[in-house]
């Protein structure tokens, strides 16, 4: 999933997915519109309850207005199994949150603020 990132939408954020190789991710990009360049945020993604395990079929929405945060919700695991989470990922901070979990789990959804 994918949001924009910034006061002035600066950035283009996306987080997990699946690829070819890995399958389902829990890794984060940011894409720089005026420089045309990808970086990486660095977290250790192998840590289990400190970030988000890795999935797809997930939602991302990013909240201004003093919330703050891109928030991730739901998705399937690698087992297949579907996630009944919710998480924030501080920009300013460089670190996830996890906030109470949705009343069911859910995957292939849209969630939006």
């Amino acid at each position: 999933s994918a949001v924009i990132v910034g006061e002035h939408r600066e950035e283009f954020a996306i987080f997990g997915g699946a690829n070819d190789e890995d399958g389902p991710t829990n890794d984060l990009w940011l894409f720089d519109f005026k420089l045309n360049t990808w970086s990486k945020i660095d977290y250790d993604c192998t840590v289990e309850g400190n970030v988000p395990c890795r999935r797809e079929m997930h939602s991302a929405s990013m909240a201004y207005d003093g919330l703050g945060g891109m928030y991730v919700l739901g998705g399937r695991k690698e087992d297949g199994a579907v996630c009944q989470d919710l998480w924030v990922f501080h920009f300013d901070e460089n670190k996830w949150e996890q906030l109470a979990s949705p009343p069911s789990p859910r995957c292939a959804h849209i969630a939006d603020f």
